[in-house]
């Protein structure tokens, strides 16, 4: 019984192939391979592709954050050595001075990807927003006390931190599909800034306790 179902499903095709030449034998054989390989290849080549376009994101993210890292370090070093200059220690100020070049060189580098790669990650116009933020701060720390120096920083400083999780998800580096890369992307975008500036408000409680200028 299976047999004769057999049998049936393939009758229709060895009659077809009964009445061919061998060379029209041939050419359909080839034909009836090249369609389920060749769909094999193009899906291949569209998950290919994919890779491709995701890893470049990746390569902007990455580009995108290098100065955006520098100048989260550099603010948080400012924090700190304005939090001592405010308390007395005038030593400071050319630390300070050279300190605030380098955050505008941050921000002039963090401008420049922001211009290329801006659109596509969605952050166009923050670094200037930000940057006319920090002139107002660069200007006016001078003036208050150590404590409240330290407190202004540290609210400018989550908006950075903002801007890095923007830039993370946005490139995809905190989405990477393969887990190894995953984890990798997760502690330099999130872990790693996070524990930074947790260290860095610690330091800046600390000498802000110690603060007589009120």
């Amino acid at each position: 019984m299976f047999i004769k179902f057999i049998k049936g499903i393939f009758t229709p095709a060895v009659n077809i192939m009964s009445r061919l030449w061998y060379w029209q034998k041939f050419a359909l054989l080839t034909v009836l391979f090249t369609i389920p390989v060749g769909y094999a290849l193009l899906s291949y080549t569209i998950q290919i592709n994919k890779s491709i376009i995701f890893a470049e994101k990746e390569i902007i993210g990455v580009q995108y954050l290098s100065p955006a890292f520098a100048l989260l370090q550099d603010l948080q070093q400012h924090r700190g050595m304005a939090s001592l200059y405010l308390r007395g220690d005038t030593s400071f100020l050319p630390r300070l001075l050279e300190k605030e070049k380098e955050i505008e060189e941050d921000f002039a580098l963090i401008a420049a990807e922001d211009k290329k790669f801006g659109q596509e990650l969605g952050t166009v116009d923050t670094p200037k927003i930000l940057q006319e933020r920090w002139a107002v701060l660069g200007k006016n720390y001078t003036q208050l006390s150590s404590k409240e120096s330290a407190r202004q920083h540290t609210e400018f400083i989550s908006d950075i931190l903002t801007l890095i999780y923007l830039v993370g998800d946005t490139s995809n580096l905190i989405l990477d599909p393969d887990l190894d890369s995953y984890y990798l992307m997760n502690t330099l975008v999130n872990t790693l800034p996070n524990l930074s500036e947790t260290l860095g408000q610690a330091r800046a409680f600390t000498l802000s306790v110690q603060d007589t200028k009120k």
